[in-house]
């Protein structure tokens, strides 16, 4: 198992109440897509911090990093998030150690926010465009961002280093029954 550094008191305690922070997630990311709706113009850049963040809004029709299996794209990616969130819930409801639950929260969060949106119209708003210059990141949503950090607290743990089981040596004077004289 590998070494996990004492968690903060006030990440215990929400991930005590994790049907609270899920809510909270998946709720920050419905109202972010419904302001978006309401302030940005679609496919017009905004800049929000200058050319590196910009609102440009978007209705995605194929599946994550634009992937388009034709008319299949919405059921399939649609049953995939519904299948996603219920197997995270599943395992959601039982106690994990360390950034686990956390893992599982953001995952649920996160496939929630898109997966009722592509279910009820067929399509995700993404609104966040990320870049420099003409180098621009895929459009994308905060559910996207919650799956993103669930994948990292979930591989997080699994890159730090296991500590050192010690091993108590003997001393020379250890190693035999018989004693120098």
């Amino acid at each position: 198992m590998p070494y996990l550094p004492r968690m903060h008191t006030r990440l215990q305690w929400m991930m005590g109440h994790r049907a609270a922070l899920a809510a909270l997630l998946i709720g920050a990311d419905w109202l972010t897509k419904i302001g978006a709706h309401l302030w940005a113009t679609p496919g017009v850049p905004t800049p929000v911090l200058g050319d590196v963040l910009r609102v440009t809004l978007l209705a995605n029709p194929y599946g994550p990093l634009g992937i388009a299996l034709g008319p299949l794209t919405t059921p399939l990616f649609g049953t995939l998030s519904v299948l996603g969130a219920l197997l995270a819930w599943r395992w959601w409801r039982h106690p994990l150690p360390g950034y686990g639950a956390l893992f599982l929260t953001c995952l649920f969060a996160g496939a929630m926010g898109n997966g009722a949106e592509r279910i009820w119209l067929g399509t995700v708003t993404d609104f966040l465009d990320l870049g420099w210059g003409t180098t621009r990141w895929a459009t994308f949503n905060l559910a996207d961002v919650w799956l993103v950090l669930g994948i990292t607290f979930g591989l997080w743990p699994a890159s730090l280093p296991t500590p050192a089981t010690v091993v108590p040596t003997r001393t020379s004077s250890e190693q035999s029954p018989y004693k120098m004289l």
